[in-house]
Order: C-alpha cells, then structure tokens, then sequence
C-alpha cells in the first residue's frame, strides 16, 4: 500500500530532485520526465543516473540504491527508448533554440545501439499516422528515418 501510494504520489507532480551538475540542469522533476539510463544530451527526458553519477562522483554503493529507488520503488524506466530518443529529436526539430549538432548526433548513436527490430510494427504505425496527418495538415510533417547499417529500418 505504501509504495502504491509513493508511487501515485510522485506521478502527481514534480517532486523527484535531479542535482545541478554545472549546467543549471538540475531541479524537480516527474517521474514522466525521467529515465534512469540514457544518454546525457537528452533535452525532454533526463537521465537521472547520469546526473546522479556526476553528482556522487565514485560513491558506487549510493548510485546502487539510487538505482533501485528509482526504477524499482519509483517505476521509473531503466533506459531510454527509442520513444524517449525520438520525442527529443522531434523536439529539438520543432525548437531551434535546442539544435546541437553534437547533442543530435549522441541521440542518433544511442538510437543506432537499441534493438528497434522489435518495434518495427509500432514505427510503421507512428509513420502510417504520421503519414494520414500529413494529408490532412496544411503543413509538411517529417519523419525521422535511421539507417542502422545496411538494412533500412523504421
């Protein structure tokens, strides 16, 4: 019951505290906008064990019970998907202010390690809609496309 509660708790708001690091990046978060792995140029979503390794330095026992406060009492997702990689491609597109290129290319290498095979069925969806929206809209919608070695995937 009490970590049902914790749980609903922490959804309902931004109470989850990521440490500065140097960049004026750190502050109160939702679980929503957390992961605990994943790449540290992310924008819309952060890396918590990246922030908390800078943090903590070589105190591997806390980053041990960090670990399992956050994905395990906490729900937070263990890794970025590839979900979480394109939500904060798109939104470095739709905002200019966010281009990096370095930054886009990190997110574009992470991306390059998942195993997206398993989702290819789900990218084919997101691009069907895409697609049908792109009719329907006065504007051009893009999508984005990774190749990952020599086979195409979407």
């Amino acid at each position: 019951m009490t970590l049902l509660f914790t749980r609903d708790f922490v959804d309902g708001g931004s109470y989850l505290f990521i440490p500065d690091t140097g960049n004026n990046d750190g502050g109160w978060f939702s679980s929503d906008g957390l992961v605990w792995h994943g790449p540290p140029e992310m924008n819309v979503h952060v890396s918590a064990e990246h922030k908390y390794k800078e943090f903590l330095g070589q105190n591997l026992d806390q980053l041990t019970l960090l670990s399992h406060f956050f994905q395990q009492t906490l729900s937070v997702p263990a890794a970025a998907t590839w979900r979480h990689i394109t939500t904060d491609i798109l939104h470095r597109r739709n905002h200019t202010s966010f281009f990096d290129p370095d930054g886009l290319h990190a997110l574009y290498r992470y991306l390059s390690t998942l195993n997206i095979v398993a989702f290819a069925n789900d990218l084919r969806c997101v691009r069907k809609s895409q697609s049908r929206q792109a009719q329907t809209a006065e504007g051009v919608t893009q999508i984005v496309f990774v190749s990952l070695s020599v086979s195409q995937k979407y």
